[in-house]
């Protein structure tokens, strides 16, 4: 993410250990400050039973790489770019396996909701 960040604004200057220390701080803060229960969103599931669509965690993972990483930028299509690398990233120890909520489509729609 860092190096993305550097190349994107064209300066090595442009992520430094406070953005990381920020980043941290703001997943706490909205992971312990949700307005939702402990689930997150709610969606009614084919077996009208309620499962959430969105874990709490993924909501506050989502909002802090936002508020930390994507609003930073000035331009929208470099917002779009940070947006896409956060898409692109996988989970630790996972070949394949990606983190659904951060699909571009599902990050912006966390961010709407939020």
């Amino acid at each position: 993410m860092q190096t993305h960040i550097k190349v994107t604004e064209d300066s090595p200057w442009a992520v430094s250990l406070r953005d990381v220390d920020r980043f941290c701080k703001l997943l706490v803060y909205f992971n312990d400050n949700s307005i939702q229960p402990d689930v997150g969103v709610w969606k009614v599931a084919a077996n009208k039973r309620n499962q959430p669509k969105h874990k709490k965690r993924d909501i506050a993972l989502v909002l802090a790489i936002y508020f930390c990483y994507v609003i930073r930028m000035g331009e929208q299509v470099k917002r779009d770019g940070v947006i896409k690398f956060v898409s692109n990233v996988q989970q630790p120890g996972m070949i394949t396996k990606k983190k659904k909520c951060l699909q571009i489509d599902r990050f912006k729609d966390i961010v709407k909701r939020e």
